[in-house]
């Protein structure tokens, strides 16, 4: 499967009331995105423990669509002037409805206070509704890789 790596500048953004970010994960963020991605109990543990290890300043965003109803989370990663985006889902029943695209402007406008000026992205090149979401949002594809598996 083909994996681009999308590349944008950072504009400056109003921050977004419904879009909720903490410096750290926070339950909440966690049994969210585990229960939104399908995170079997096993991975589950692995994905804790490397958030747990980010040493660059994070921003673990949500997004509410009535509040207290979690139907987004995404991950900003802030290193000098870049941030990295990462662990973009929005619950089933929610997609299509313009919560990816508060949630990922609402996640842009912290990276930006925090001190980031271009973002970056992974996203698979069969997922046609986030390509065009972050083509929207200003991201362009750099370069793309494969992930091959010996038979």
């Amino acid at each position: 499967m083909k994996t681009g790596v999308h590349v944008g500048r950072l504009p400056d953004l109003a921050v977004l009331e419904d879009v909720r970010v903490k410096g750290e994960s926070t339950k909440e963020w966690l049994d969210a995105f585990h229960e939104m991605s399908g995170t079997s109990l096993d991975h589950r543990a692995l994905h804790e423990k490397i958030l747990r290890a980010i040493v660059a300043s994070t921003g673990f965003a949500v997004i509410d669509q009535v509040p207290g109803r979690v139907v987004g989370c995404a991950l900003g990663v802030v290193q000098g002037s870049w941030m990295g985006i990462f662990d973009v889902v929005i619950a089933r029943e929610a997609r299509r409805c313009g919560h990816g695209e508060r949630l990922v402007r609402g996640l842009m406008a912290w990276g930006r206070a925090a001190g980031a000026s271009q973002a970056y992205l992974q996203v698979a090149a069969d997922n046609a509704a986030a390509l065009a979401l972050y083509k929207k949002l200003g991201f362009h594809e750099a370069y793309g890789y494969w992930y091959r598996v010996k038979r």
